[in-house]
C-alpha cells in the first residue's frame, strides 16, 4: 500500500510538471499555504544539508558526498519503473561519458526503497548497457535528506558545497554540460 501511495503521489506530480503546472500549485500536504514546492525542496544557492551521506554503489562500494569535494557534483535521483527517468538515462550516460572527470563527478543515486530491490536495478542497468556511477539509496534517507518529492530530480552542485542548480524533471547531455561549463 505504501509503495502504492508512493506511486500516485509521484506520478501526480511528475504528470503536473509535464503540464505546466507553477510550483505554487504543488502544495504539501502539511506545508503552510505559501509554502511553494522550490521552498520545501532543497533551494538553489543553500549549503548541501550537513549530513554527508554514504550510500553503497552497484559493486558494494561505499561512497561519500564529501569524497568529490573540491569538484562540481551532478546528482540524479531516478527509479527503474519512472518513464521521465528512462527517457533520460541514455542523456545521463552520454553526460558522464563526456564529462572531465577531474572536475565533475555524476552520481545517479537510485531510490531502491521504491524499487523491488538491488538485484532489480543491477538487472535494469546491465540489460540496458548503462554503465554510470549508480548509488542505491536502499531505505529512501537520502532522497528525504534532499526533499526530492518529483523523480527524476537532478541537483547540481558546486566546488563549494553549494546547491547551484535543481532541475526537476529529464535533463538532456547539453543542458548538463552548459551547467557545468563542459
Amino acid at each position: 500500500m505504501k509503495k502504492t501511495a508512493a506511486l500516485l503521489f509521484h506520478f501526480l506530480l511528475i504528470s503536473c510538471v509535464f503540464l505546466g503546472c507553477q510550483e505554487s500549485d504543488l502544495k504539501q500536504e502539511n506545508a503552510p499555504s505559501k509554502t511553494t514546492m522550490k521552498e520545501i525542496i532543497t533551494k538553489e544557492n543553500s549549503k548541501v544539508p550537513a549530513n554527508n551521506f554514504v550510500l553503497p554503489t552497484t559493486d558494494g562500494k561505499m561512497v561519500k558526498l564529501s569524497d568529490f569535494k573540491g569538484k562540481k557534483v551532478v546528482i540524479n535521483f531516478w527509479t527503474t519503473w519512472c518513464p521521465p527517468c528512462k527517457e533520460e538515462l541514455p542523456e545521463l550516460q552520454r553526460f558522464y561519458e563526456q564529462a572531465d572527470s577531474e572536475h565533475v563527478a555524476f552520481l545517479g543515486i537510485n531510490i531502491t526503497s521504491e524499487e523491488g530491490g538491488k538485484e532489480e536495478v543491477k538487472s535494469f542497468l546491465s540489460k540496458s548497457g548503462f554503465d554510470f556511477p549508480v548509488l542505491f539509496d536502499e531505505k529512501g534517507e537520502v532522497m528525504k535528506l534532499y526533499k526530492v518529492m518529483v523523480i527524476p530530480t537532478t541537483f547540481i552542485i558546486d566546488e563549494q558545497g553549494q546547491v547551484f542548480k535543481k532541475i526537476i524533471g529529464p535533463v538532456t547531455t547539453e543542458q548538463l554540460k552548459r551547467l557545468t561549463d563542459l
